[in-house]
């Protein structure tokens, strides 16, 4: 009992530690105790398998209780069944057709798993098995083909070959195999990583962290003045030729009609403010906007001129902003207690303003939807959010890290700006160029390079998760097959 329990504990262990800060190398091993504990043929194998993975997602991602007691359950028991089904489709399969067919239907129905939590309305891609070298961005620069799918796959075969190679030691062929299939990959990437050079188109960005705590500090909900003064006090720091001052998420508080925007007060201020100090640069901020139907979370573009562009963030959490399945779960509206809560409204596409795009929060965990502000003509990305919300926990730095996937896979610069948690600078090679940490304020000037080109992955998305799900088809189509033939 106490080797199962050791075996499928190390696999969460192992699982969680890049979540955790150690680096993704850790992944490429971490399912070989689970596999040995399926070799002994261990009869109640599921509830092993349930065990590791629940670990893993709490080691990882308990911090989500910090804005919320209701996550602590929702993310560990949803993420549990996107993860733990395809196991045990594989295992299913391994127990009546081994060899290479069980081994495809592993790598296939977990990607086609992870895809599905991805895209649908329930989704928290936040431990996608690709997500793990987020802090180790040296070694996947060739995300930028394959995008994190690529990396669920390159994991998931890892680890099939090293659990082989467990249980052929002196074999030679396994070895080379494990060498070739991480080793390859690896070499690439670092001779990317070093060689790659950005091409000079210099804009000089200002990322502003006011460092607000949302639950104490009241001027994040109630003193729109108060929150202004600071901005602009903090602004002030920007040099004389800077381009863009880039402000959170929630940046100036309150409910803004995005019909009356330019006759707003505050709107003015900002117009002013530039007009007399950086009469060629644009302020980014995130504010809550209303039109005659909706309300969004939303980005804000203001010049010195009269024009404001607006962007409504898309990709909601679920809970405080959306009902996720709406038509099922409507009873779950609490509009008798805001009518702000779980009611935010979206736009169908991206939009990019002055060649930038401003991904809000939850959306720069999404791979395949942050290059839609590439397609429509970004070439230079922010990031706006506020990870002041989780608190000093490993959360915000997750969130950083998925900003530096972000742009290998676009060739983006990136500049973040989080309220507190790590605002960042981020080039297109994936470093972080200079940041400002937890519960600092103050701002960071530096320059990036607009890029226009664009990436395998962004002209063809998440290929890898498409075609996982038909090889998966065609792989149970074969073996159901071949129990029908052999039951004949």
């Amino acid at each position: 009992m106490l080797k199962k329990i050791g075996l499928s504990l190390l696999t969460s262990l192992l699982l969680a530690l890049p979540w955790l800060g150690a680096g993704g190398w850790w992944a490429v091993i971490a399912f070989v105790p689970l596999l040995i504990l399926q070799s002994e043929r261990e009869k109640k194998f599921g509830w092993w398998v349930a065990l590791s993975l629940f670990g893993w997602i709490m080691l990882s991602a308990w911090w989500v209780s910090v804005s919320t007691i209701i996550a602590l359950f929702a993310v560990p028991i949803v993420g549990l069944f996107f993860s733990w089904t395809p196991f045990m489709i594989y295992h299913y399969v391994w127990k009546r057709a081994k060899g290479h067919l069980a081994w495809v239907v592993l790598v296939t129905a977990w990607i086609s798993f992870e895809a599905l939590y991805t895209y649908q309305d329930i989704s928290f891609p936040w431990l996608n098995l690709g997500n793990a070298f987020a802090e180790t961005v040296w070694a996947v620069q060739w995300y930028e083909y394959t995008g994190t799918f690529g990396g669920t796959l390159w994991i998931l075969v890892a680890n099939i070959l090293a659990f082989n190679l467990w249980q052929e030691r002196k074999s030679l062929k396994r070895r080379t195999a494990l060498l070739i299939w991480v080793g390859v990959p690896t070499v690439f990437s670092l001779v990317r990583y070093v060689t790659y050079q950005e091409k000079e188109n210099p804009i000089q960005v200002c990322v502003v962290q006011p460092n607000v705590d949302p639950y104490t500090n009241r001027m994040y909900r109630d003193d729109l003045a108060a929150m202004t003064e600071l901005l602009l006090t903090l602004s002030s720091e920007a040099p004389k030729n800077v381009d863009f001052i880039v402000t959170p998420e929630s940046a100036l508080t309150g409910f803004f009609k995005e019909a009356n925007l330019p006759q707003y007060q505050v709107i003015n201020i900002f117009q002013e403010f530039l007009r007399r100090n950086y009469p060629k640069a644009t302020f980014v901020f995130g504010a809550t906007t209303l039109d005659e139907k909706e309300h969004y979370n939303s980005a804000i573009w203001v010049d010195s001129s009269a024009a404001v562009d607006v962007y409504h963030k898309s990709k909601l959490v679920i809970g405080t902003e959306m009902i996720p399945y709406p038509e099922v779960f409507e009873f779950l509206r609490i509009d008798n207690i805001s009518d702000y809560c779980g009611n935010y409204g979206t736009q169908a596409e991206r939009a990019v303003f002055k060649r930038t795009g401003a991904a809000i929060c939850y959306e720069s965990v999404y791979g395949a939807y942050f290059t839609e502000y590439i397609d429509k003509g970004a070439q230079l990305m922010f990031v706006i959010t506020n990870d002041a919300w989780w608190g000093d926990t490993r959360g915000y730095h997750q969130h950083l890290s998925y900003s530096r996937l972000r742009a290998v896979e676009t060739r983006r610069s990136i500049a973040r700006s989080a309220n507190t948690g790590i605002s960042a600078i981020i080039n297109q090679r994936g470093d972080v160029v200079d940041e400002l940490g937890w519960d600092k304020r103050g701002v960071i000037n530096g320059t990036v390079n607009l890029n226009e080109e664009k990436t395998f992955y962004v002209e063809y998305k998440d290929i890898i998760a498409r075609l996982s799900v038909f090889i998966l088809a065609l792989s149970l189509l074969y073996f159901a097959a071949m129990l029908v033939k052999r039951k004949q």
